[in-house]
């Protein structure tokens, strides 16, 4: 089954390179659904669903925070693992972020080895 992956950021070479990684690490027959901002991901969950969110926290519109807690508050997308990739992922930040009910946390920039390991970390949370 191919695994659907939706990539919120409102820089396109983000979202760019979040899918090249994404690619590289194993994903490459995954479907992408890019978007701009947390309001347009949601709307792409209520239309379908998804296997895993890549999120930035700053964006306009709607940010990852305001995104996240109302993803997690429903029941139907609460299961949904989330990974936020972003330039304010000090340690206080990481945790904030872990409380809003993200999955795993990547500070800017990115490699493939630090996306690898939270998809690895991801597929064991899934396993327990």
């Amino acid at each position: 089954m191919t695994k659907r992956i939706l990539i919120a950021d409102d820089s396109v070479a983000a979202r760019m390179i979040i899918k090249q990684y994404l690619q590289i690490v194993g994903l490459h027959e995954a479907e992408f659904v890019e978007v701009n901002h947390g309001g347009q991901a949601l709307e792409q969950l209520k239309e379908s669903s998804f296997d895993l969110i890549v999120t930035d926290m700053n964006m306009p519109v709607m940010d990852g925070r305001t995104f996240i807690r109302r993803l997690k508050a429903s029941p139907r997308l609460n299961q949904i693992p989330v990974i936020i990739i972003s330039s304010a992922a000090n340690k206080d930040n990481q945790e904030a972020f872990m409380k809003y009910g993200a999955n795993y946390v990547i500070s800017k920039p990115i490699s493939p080895n630090v996306l690898n390991e939270a998809i690895q970390a991801i597929s064991k949370q899934e396993e327990s």
